[in-house]
């Protein structure tokens, strides 16, 4: 798979050119490891996505790429967009570099050991209808934890795990799934399995009511627990009676409102858990690819149109930002303006031909030049004729 091309499948010719584009200690001959391993989980046949990607900065996250004679730093879902490939891919491949890149950078997988862990994981990771039941202490059983993983001070996903046996897993992930499934199945926990014969926690409540946590997973609607010798068993799935939530929902984390959890959407930005309706009010679709609207990546331009900041200007001027394409630099100005509305004139100041707003700029004898150049622009007019003469 070596690199003979670059972004826009053109030859790159002969060792100089190679030489001068690509650095010799950034040279690779083949897909950087993380960004093969990314496209092969996400399902691709790596045959044609070598155009002119040669590293991958682990530090950003941003591959980079040999494009019209130079090397710059992109998205890799913005790579996969620009070499024709679907938006699917680059969405998933995406997701599944940058899980891999959190997990270099030292995301683990950890694991409650006692019943107010499990309660503090659901308090403050991922949300669910569950935070504040004491059901959840249940879950500090001999045959079960809550998994997580943390960023910084952040929990960012976490399951219930069956800890033993052939049935060992996880049940269900909430949260950042890409970022946690690496971990469960480096754990050995990557069998998606049920709780089914797991001895949880007997946990009661004030009134001697035995409390049982909510069940993921298919099944009917019979009884799902036994007490056997004070011990709670799992012997099938269903609704339970003296319960004190319910199956697959949890809270959006923006709105509160209770929603079934495959519903629900995980947004990386701000590591939150929302329902589609706050996903949509928060989110824009720019290129193929979902962005927050707080994020740096994205800016709304003059038009009311979500635009990728890095192809867009801003103008000091008139205090919006402006695609790169409709966009001219101004010198009087020292700012961008709009193409559509720039005049060419007469800089006095530089001597050269310059852009600026139309409304800024008139005629004299001919010349266009700035309007609030015109006394300037004469005198120095006379001074030149006088001098002719």
């Amino acid at each position: 798979m070596l690199i003979l091309k670059d972004m826009e499948g053109e030859n790159i010719i002969g060792k100089n050119e190679y030489d001068k584009l690509i650095p010799r200690g950034e040279r690779y001959h083949y897909l950087p490891t993380l960004v093969s391993k990314a496209l092969e989980l996400s399902g691709a046949d790596l045959k044609g996505y070598d155009r002119g990607l040669y590293d991958l900065d682990e530090d950003t996250g941003l591959v980079k790429v040999l494009t019209k004679g130079r090397s710059v730093n992109m998205k890799l879902g913005k790579y996969i967009r620009r070499i024709g490939k679907s938006e699917d891919m680059a969405r998933e491949a995406s997701g599944k570099l940058s899980a891999m890149l959190e997990e270099i950078r030292g995301a683990v997988l950890e694991f409650t050991t006692t019943s107010l862990e499990a309660e503090h994981v659901y308090e403050i990771g991922p949300r669910s209808c569950m935070v504040g039941c004491d059901a959840i202490r249940a879950y500090d059983g001999v045959d079960t934890a809550i998994a997580f993983v943390r960023i910084g001070e952040r929990i960012v996903a976490r399951t219930v795990v069956r800890l033993h046996g052939e049935e060992k897993g996880y049940i269900r992930v909430y949260g950042n799934n890409d970022l946690m499934m690496p971990l469960l199945r480096k754990a050995g926990y990557g069998v998606s399995t049920d709780l089914v014969g797991c001895t949880l926690a007997h946990i009661e409540d004030d009134y001697g009511n035995t409390l049982y946590p909510y069940m993921d997973g298919d099944g009917g609607f019979d009884d799902g627990y036994v007490s056997r010798d004070g011990r709670i068993i799992v012997f099938q799935y269903g609704q339970q009676p003296n319960t004190d939530g319910r199956i697959n929902s949890c809270l959006c984390d923006v709105c509160d409102n209770e929603m079934d959890e495959d519903d629900s959407y995980f947004d990386h930005h701000t590591e939150q858990q929302m329902c589609e309706y706050c996903y949509d009010e928060t989110h824009v679709w720019v290129e193929g690819e979902s962005y927050h609207i707080e994020s740096e990546d994205v800016v709304e331009d003059m038009d009311g149109e979500w635009q990728l900041s890095e192809d867009c200007c801003y103008s000091d001027h008139d205090c919006v930002w402006i695609h790169s394409d409709d966009a001219n630099f101004s010198n009087f100005l020292d700012t961008y303006i709009v193409a559509r509305d720039s005049v060419s004139v007469f800089n006095c100041d530089t001597g050269e031909e310059d852009l600026v707003l139309g409304d800024m700029a008139m005629e004299v004898d001919g010349v266009s030049i700035i309007t609030e150049q015109e006394d300037e622009y004469l005198t120095n007019h006379k001074e030149s004729e006088d001098e002719d003469d």
